[in-house]
């Protein structure tokens, strides 16, 4: 199967992701349509910034909840109670006859998405070989971007029911079907072969790699991709504390959690969710009609699922790091101009007509530069960072923490546009200036790296090397690999190679 399998199942996995992205479209442009409005009487400020701040809120509680759910019954379960919970929520959301009753829903929804959030880009990363991990992981980015595109096309469909709440009911409605379709096909998937691993079930795992891995051509590979996975998880099983606590005690493990938490905070402390949840509100601001905030919001999606697969499509060659900085400094120039057009060309007393024009514009470059730098990279790089035993709950902390900031974020938007106006954008100038200037001095570069050779990037053991693996030349030693494949193809767990453990300690310094 090979190829084709780990892409199967990676598309099919990135439903959730798609759920994510259609409910982040959804509420904002939800906010534009007008029996929405009137319904819940004109949501303004604080009560605003609650009914989408909930979401995060929720989130957060359920990425914690992925981090023990992923490492205890599995990645592919812990989609599994996600999808489940994220039915529910849509339900609540799409019935609510009121505003706490919506609230709660959102709050329900977030738990799933927070699960998802955690859960998929980890499940992917453990499925992809390394040369193309960077894109099959990207693909929950561009998943999640053509849910935003999408529920922007529904809300601009759904403007021209005039007289019945199904203007708002059925763009939350509609999320139900993919939950449902994830839901059922989640049974077919394989388990991620590194957890299977961590449970003793070599036998599966060898046929899951193979699976994933094995096209017809190069056996070897497969083989050595297996016996590298093996060794690395039986040597941390014997030697790694693996509780909650030694991501604070332990310095190479505290190394690896700044480094992700850096990356998931930083994602949010671009001003993305700021402007996405918020852009209906901007367009109002520059005298944008409801429908002409819906369509230009529609653009807004389409553009964006565009520029998140050329991120994810190159970024296995452009490298994790240069995207990165490039992106930022790209994002500090843009809220730059931004706020020089809000305060000479848009505020009173100049209310220009061309400069309102001009920062639509600002907002669709900003729009590509954060797709193509930020989009494909955070959820590759934050997961890879983190050894077998540390990352499902390593990438659970980290996507915690950025739900927290995007939740704050999100709650004193409104008020802080309503205060100190266009103000508020030098906060990201600044922010995206500070995040270049520390992924350059800061962040290693993973590209091309296995998940385990990785390790060696943060100063820990590398049990094997794939390098050495595949150019392994003796007779002898090649006649030894395939009588440990032959075992594991009989279901035998390959005790034999147990205790020969060859430790390279330096391999990301090549």
């Amino acid at each position: 199967m090979g190829k084709f399998y780990t892409y199967f199942c990676t598309v099919f996995v990135a439903i959730g992701s798609y759920l994510f992205g259609y409910d982040s479209g959804c509420i904002q442009t939800l906010l534009a349509q007008p029996k929405f409005v009137i319904y819940f009487h004109d949501l303004q400020g604080a009560l605003l910034g609650a009914v989408i701040s909930s979401y995060a809120g929720g989130a957060a509680v359920g990425c914690i909840i992925a981090g023990w759910g992923a490492d205890w019954l599995g990645r592919r379960r812990t989609i599994h109670v996600g999808s489940l919970v994220a039915l529910i929520g849509t339900a609540i959301q799409t019935g609510s006859v009121t505003v706490g009753m919506f609230i709660c829903g959102r709050i329900i929804a977030g738990i799933a998405i927070g699960m998802l959030y955690s859960a998929i880009p980890t499940y992917m990363s453990e499925l992809a070989p390394p040369s193309t991990r960077g894109w099959i992981v990207g693909f929950h980015a561009i998943s999640l971007s053509i849910g935003y595109f999408v529920s922007s096309a529904v809300g601009a469909g759904t403007y021209w029911i005039k007289h019945s709440d199904a203007q708002w009911r059925v763009p939350l409605a509609l999320q139900m079907p993919p939950a449902v379709i994830l839901i059922v096909g989640l049974f077919w998937l394989p388990f991620s072969p590194r957890w299977l691993l961590e449970q003793g079930r070599d036998a599966e795992a060898y046929d899951t790699v193979k699976k994933l891995h094995y096209d017809g051509v190069d056996e070897h590979f497969f083989r050595a991709e297996f016996h590298q996975m093996k060794e690395q998880i039986a040597y941390e099983k014997a030697n790694c504390i693996t509780d909650w606590k030694t991501f604070v005690t332990v310095p190479h493990i505290r190394k690896r959690l700044v480094v992700a938490l850096f990356i998931q905070c930083g994602v949010q402390l671009t001003g993305v969710n700021c402007i996405n949840y918020y852009q209906t509100a901007i367009y109002k601001s520059l005298g944008q009609s409801s429908y002409n905030q819906i369509l230009i919001t529609l653009g807004y999606g389409i553009w964006g699922a565009w520029s998140t697969g050329v991120c994810a499509f190159y970024i296995d060659r452009w490298g994790r790091v240069k995207t990165i900085m490039a992106s930022s400094a790209g994002l500090t120039v843009v809220f730059t101009c931004i706020t020089i057009l809000f305060a000479k060309g848009v505020n009173p007393p100049y209310d220009n007509p061309g400069a309102k024009k001009a920062v639509v514009a600002f907002i669709f470059i900003f729009c590509g530069v954060y797709a193509t730098g930020f989009n494909g990279t955070w959820p590759a790089y934050s997961t890879e960072v983190f050894s077998q035993a540390m990352r499902a709950r390593g990438t659970s902390i980290g996507a915690f923490a950025s739900f927290v900031v995007q939740l704050v974020l999100i709650q004193i938007t409104p008020v802080a546009f309503q205060n100190i106006g266009y103000r508020f954008y030098i906060l990201f100038a600044v922010f995206n200036a500070a995040m270049c200037v520390i992924a350059w001095l800061w962040m290693p570069e993973t590209k091309g790296l296995t998940l385990e050779e990785i390790n060696a990037l943060f100063g820990e053991v590398v049990v094997v090397s794939m390098q050495d693996e595949l150019s392994l030349s003796d007779p002898a030693s090649n006649e030894n690999a395939e009588k440990t494949g032959g075992e594991m193809e009989k279901g035998v767990s390959g005790e034999a190679d147990k205790g020969q453990l060859t430790l390279h300690e330096n391999i990301g310094s090549r």
